[in-house]
């Protein structure tokens, strides 16, 4: 097991060394002003102010217990002034900075342990609405929300004075919340990290909205660290150990996902805490790698669909096209391609400006050359570009293509010998891939080879039938005549 262990520290360490070179030890933290980015760097307990590129680093603080010294830091919030939060986790407290532009100065300390109004117990995450001049703090072991003016006095906005939250499963109680952020409305958003969801409070502390649950899927989460509230409204999830980020709607509804378990460039490995810079790019810590990523989250896709997701172009003029719909929330040069089974081009669909809103597309099932494709699978690729050169993440789905006519079989008639009074049941079984097949049964006598019909299309009136034999025949609309089977009847 050590030799495991060892191995994966010499691996992640190569790898940094083509990432950014910024001497990080498992952080935590990240804030942004527009200028700087600030890393909370757990590891080595202190701050670390760089550009958004991560070049010229500047460091401030060492481990202790004294005025601006730290004992492993995991939240960390600026203001456009250059007025620095540190939530200082191992010593339950705040500390106030100043960054002057060419160094960090101490400015005040905030709290102490404890569980009075004015102090914390591991407190993990902090938000800062600088316009209204407070901030709250993710105080995780008192499993409370608890807000501060600017100067680190308690603010009583809520029920219970300052705070509100208290430790369990039901909606508006918390488990240990590492993460916290607010929306332009001063809405609350908390990573409920133990409950594996997210919830939304009012800016009076009553619970609004929660969504996740453990799990791997869609809207699931595993421990998540932190959620981050774009300007749009849109939230996005530190999902840590699923190592990725996922985006929701406002409601809280699943939209997309962003890196996957991994060290290479663009991966993640156990990410903490998320911050949106002004250009609409999520940075991401990845305390296990001490590394941040950066992803764009302006620009993405929606709303994919194709119908009918089985088709045959064979111009019956039944299911001859599919019609793939997607939704882009700003103007974007979208392509649409479409692959078969072995990943070879068959036709550039899309490779044009769409405006925002809901787009759809009709493909006809024709290659680039205008020919109709072989039956099987096919897989429709979207991508999409904004003015800013910002790459959606891409956008897949699948259609089928099936040009061969149904099939019928299993032809019955129970029973097939029926008594004048009785009735007889008549039933096939049809096959057709694309489901879009409809029976229609006949039922004709054979009378002195005259074949002309006596019942038809289930019209079977009140006459009653001559001894003799009768055959019936199963029809598809618009397809080959299948199958025709003989039924005697007989009257006593």
């Amino acid at each position: 097991m050590q030799y495991k262990y060892l191995a994966l520290a010499i691996l992640i360490t190569l790898f940094q060394s083509n990432a950014y070179s910024l001497d990080l030890t498992n952080p935590y933290g990240i804030a942004t002003n527009g200028n700087y980015l600030y890393i909370a760097d757990t590891g080595n307990c202190r701050i670390l102010r760089c550009n958004l590129d991560g070049s010229n680093p500047l460091t401030f603080g060492n481990l202790g217990k004294g005025a601006g010294e730290f004992m492993h830091p995991q939240g960390i919030g600026v203001t456009p002034a250059g007025d620095i939060y540190v939530v200082d986790t191992g010593n339950h407290r705040i500390q106030k900075l100043k960054d002057n532009g060419t160094s960090i100065t101490f400015v005040k300390t905030i709290g102490s342990e404890g569980q009075s109004p004015d102090q914390f117990l591991l407190p993990r995450d902090i938000a800062i609405d600088f316009k209204k001049k407070y901030f709250l703090v993710c105080d995780s072991a008192n499993q409370r929300i608890s807000k501060f003016d600017l100067d680190g006095n308690p603010i009583n906005s809520f029920s219970n004075g300052n705070s509100f939250g208290e430790w369990g499963t039901q909606s508006g109680m918390l488990w240990h919340s590492y993460g916290i952020d607010l929306d332009n409305d001063g809405n609350i958003y908390v990573a409920d990290t133990y409950n594996h969801r997210i919830q939304k409070f009012s800016p009076d502390g009553k619970a609004t909205l929660n969504f996740g649950g453990m799990g791997q899927g869609e809207g699931q989460f595993i421990m998540p660290a932190d959620v981050v509230v774009d300007k749009e409204g849109y939230i996005l999830v530190i999902d840590t150990e699923n190592h990725r980020v996922q985006k929701f709607s406002p409601k809280g509804i699943y939209i997309e996902l962003y890196g996957k378990y991994g060290i290479e460039k663009g991966n993640l490995f156990l990410p903490q805490k998320g911050v949106i810079s002004i250009e609409n790019k999520l940075y991401v810590i990845d305390s296990t790698l001490s590394r941040f990523e950066v992803f764009n989250i302006s620009t993405y896709i929606t709303d994919v669909s194709a119908s009918p997701m089985l088709f045959s172009p064979n111009s019956d003029g039944k299911f001859d096209t599919t019609t793939i719909s997607y939704t882009i929330p700003e103007t974007a040069h979208v392509t649409i391609n479409i692959y078969d089974k072995d990943g070879n081009l068959v036709r550039n669909l899309v490779n044009e400006d769409r405006p925002a809103g809901t787009q759809t597309k009709v493909w006809d099932g024709k290659d680039d050359s205008d020919k109709v494709v072989a039956d099987g699978e096919y897989t429709y690729v979207i991508n999409a570009v904004n003015a800013l050169n910002y790459h959606a993440p891409q956008k897949k789905g699948n259609v089928w293509i099936d040009n061969s006519p149904p099939e019928i079989t299993n032809q019955k008639a129970t029973p097939d010998i029926v008594i004048v009074g009785n009735t007889v049941t008549l039933t096939a079984q049809i096959t057709d891939v694309n489901g879009i097949a409809s029976a229609t049964i006949n039922l004709m006598p054979i009378l002195n080879n005259s074949n002309q019909p006596m019942f038809d299309d289930g019209t079977y009136g009140d006459e009653i039938a001559n001894d003799g034999v009768y055959s019936y025949k199963t029809t598809i609309p618009n397809s080959v005549l299948c199958g025709v089977k003989s039924l005697i009847i007989r009257a006593e």
